[in-house]
């Protein structure tokens, strides 16, 4: 039996949180270890900066949390019109759509009748019929590991979002960090590659669903 969806990120954003505060513990900070280790008293003084880090890394955790799901997709995919199920039909009819698993013509016929319904009534979006979908398969193995990475990048992607926006002021909240160009290009990139890893796993997701429903439905037909 699967864990709780909700479990996917349990641990993995709060270790992801943790990395880039390390970076910014190691390339951030007017530190010199040496000076450390043989002076108590400046021991004592590093208190306030590793506090300041656990209040930093208590407050992302509730961005984290309280942050809603649609400001989470505008962010990434720039609304909820871009999400993976809102263009995985446009896909599949596209030139572009490439699967090695299955014949992309019947897929085609297969979801034939479900395109026809999208393009003839505007009450019915792509990621209506998806989630319809989605739901006849949402246990199987593969949707459920391919959704919680999906979900997992996501929400790393709008972690490094905040990183990237914020770090520029955190040398304002404590007093042993200081601004590094070179952090800050860290958190740039950081962004960049976790929007791509959301996008290629939101389309592999939605892939899947199509080719696991479509499986299960030639199943039951024999």
């Amino acid at each position: 039996m699967h864990n709780n969806l909700k479990d996917y990120k349990q641990k993995e954003i709060q270790y992801f949180i943790i990395a880039n505060l390390l970076v910014i513990f190691t390339f951030s900070t007017r530190i010199d270890s040496i000076l450390y280790i043989n002076n108590y008293r400046s021991l004592i003084n590093l208190a306030p900066l590793i506090g300041g880090m656990g209040i930093i890394y208590v407050y992302f955790i509730i961005l984290d949390s309280v942050i809603s799901t649609n400001i989470k997709n505008l962010l990434v995919f720039l609304g909820n019109s871009r999400l993976p199920g809102n263009t995985i039909f446009n896909k599949l009819y596209s030139k572009k759509y490439k699967d090695f698993r299955i014949s992309i013509e019947k897929l085609q016929l297969f979801y034939k009748d479900t395109w026809n319904e999208i393009n003839e009534d505007g009450n019915i979006t792509q990621n209506n019929k998806f989630y319809s979908f989605y739901k006849n398969v949402k246990n199987d193995d593969l949707i459920f590991y391919s959704n919680k990475n999906y979900l997992l990048m996501r929400d790393m992607n709008v972690i490094s979002f905040l990183f990237m926006i914020f770090y520029p002021f955190i040398f304002l909240l404590i007093h042993f960090v200081f601004y590094n160009g070179w952090v800050q290009m860290f958190f740039v990139i950081l962004w960049v590659m976790t929007l791509y890893a959301s996008h290629s796993t939101g389309y592999k997701f939605a892939k899947n669903v199509l080719i696991s429903n479509y499986y299960n439905k030639e199943m039951d037909d024999n």
